[in-house]
């Protein structure tokens, strides 16, 4: 793990130049197309972070990957990184850029668990409520897990919201137990 403030400095960085070159959306798509092909390739990330690879051998991986696919905001943002060692924080570098990024549009990332499949009326419900319960712009991951049992369960980013029947049978049987 590197120093967050490293990271934090670097994903402003780069979310200030792209935003000024009015190249903010192609950036972030392109980091998000980086971040995927670490996570399938381990060997190209491996390859970029050895130290006895050169510079110029690194940039030529890049290249020989990516072509002109990159904009000139990426291209020189990976270049400043391999030029001062620090492109094994790209991964955490990209992270916090997509966390500034939400920021500034105003999103939240929230996961509702549910026991079974919710229908498209009470997703709209849901949502509501959720709307209504932040001022920023919830973005909504669904996912479905049957020993919940009923109710649900709501993910905030600092907290977790837990409805869910299996919760209030839990709780029923500590207090039958301890009484």
């Amino acid at each position: 793990m590197h120093s967050g403030s490293l990271v934090k400095r670097y994903a402003r960085s780069l979310l200030k130049v792209a935003t000024e070159q009015d190249a903010l959306e192609r950036v972030r798509a392109e980091l998000k197309l980086l971040g995927e092909l670490q996570v399938q390739m381990p060997e190209f990330r491996e390859i970029l972070s050895a130290p006895t690879a050169g510079l110029t051998q690194k940039q030529k991986l890049l290249e020989t990957v990516f072509g002109d696919r990159l904009s000139e905001v990426t291209k020189q943002f990976l270049g400043v990184l391999l030029a001062k060692r620090r492109i094994a924080i790209l991964p955490e570098v990209i992270a916090a850029f997509e966390v500034l990024w939400r920021e500034q549009h105003r999103e939240i990332l929230i996961t509702v668990t549910t026991a079974i499949e919710p229908d498209s009326h009470l997703k709209e419900k849901i949502t509501e409520y959720l709307q209504g319960s932040t001022e920023k712009q919830p973005v909504i991951t669904w996912l479905v897990d049957a020993s919940l049992l009923g109710g649900m369960q709501v993910r905030w980013p600092d907290r977790l919201e837990d409805g869910s029947l299996r919760r209030k049978l839990l709780e029923m049987r500590q207090t039958l137990a301890a009484g």
